[in-house]
C-alpha cells in the first residue's frame, strides 16, 4: 500500500462506536493503479502487470477503515485494515491494524508519524513475527513529487520515486533496491476518485 494508504482496529472502531452518529458523517474514497509491478519492501510482488483497487472509508473523526486488493504471481491479495490518525501543527501520526489475507493470513500493527516532508514507520507482523522500520522523505521540486524511502526487516531496502500529476490522473517512475531481491523500475498511473 502506497502513502494514501498509510491514514488501529481497536483505538479506530472503539471511537467510531462511541461517537455520536452525527460526528459519523463520513466519506467514502475510491483509488485505482496501473503498474508495470508492485514492489512490497523492495521484493517484486507480481513480476509483470499490475492492478490495484482500494475503497476507504473516512469516519470524518480520525477513524478510516478500507479495503485493497492487487493481483500478485500466486493469484489475488485482497488486505482489511482499520487505522487512526491525527495530527498537529507539522506532526501527524496513525495507528493502524492491518489483515493481509494471500496464500497466508497475517496480521500486523502499525505506528507511523510525519514531521514536515519527514515520515517515519513501524510495523509488526502478529502471525509471521518480525518488524519492519522504515524512514521516508517526500519534497516538491517544480510541481513533481520526489520520494525517498529507506527501510529495513531482516534486509535493508531503499527506493526513489518521481510523481506528476496530469488531470485526474497521476504517473509515477520508481527505481528499488533490495539486498537480495536486485533492483527494479516501476512505472504506475493511478486516479482517485
Amino acid at each position: 500500500m502506497k502513502k494514501s494508504v498509510m491514514k488501529g482496529m481497536v483505538a479506530g472502531l472503539a471511537l467510531a462506536a462511541s461517537a455520536p452518529m452525527t460526528a459519523m458523517a463520513g466519506e467514502g474514497s475510491t483509488s485505482v493503479l496501473l503498474g508495470s509491478d508492485w514492489v512490497l519492501r523492495g521484493v517484486p510482488q507480481t513480476g509483470g502487470p499490475v492492478l490495484q483497487a482500494a475503497y476507504d472509508y473516512d469516519f470524518g473523526n480520525g477513524a478510516a477503515v478500507g479495503i485493497w486488493g492487487s493481483n500478485i504471481s500466486s493469484g489475488v491479495e485482497v488486505d482489511v485494515y482499520a487505522t487512526y490518525s491525527g495530527e498537529s501543527g507539522d506532526f501527524g501520526y496513525t495507528i493502524g491494524y492491518f489483515t493481509y489475507n494471500v496464500d497466508f493470513v497475517d496480521q500486523e500493527l502499525a505506528a507511523l508519524a510525519s514531521y514536515g516532508d519527514f515520515s517515519f514507520g513501524f510495523w509488526n507482523s502478529m502471525q509471521l513475527g518480525g518488524t519492519y522500520t522504515e524512514v521516508g522523505y517526500d519534497m516538491d521540486v517544480s510541481g513533481v513529487g520526489v520520494g525517498l524511502h529507506y527501510g529495513i526487516g531482516t534486509v535493508a531496502d531503499y527506493a526513489v520515486s518521481a510523481s506528476y500529476p496530469f488531470g485526474d490522473y497521476e504517473g509515477s517512475l520508481a527505481y528499488t533496491s533490495h539486498e537480495t531481491a536486485g533492483t527494479n523500475f516501476v512505472l504506475s498511473v493511478s486516479t482517485s476518485f
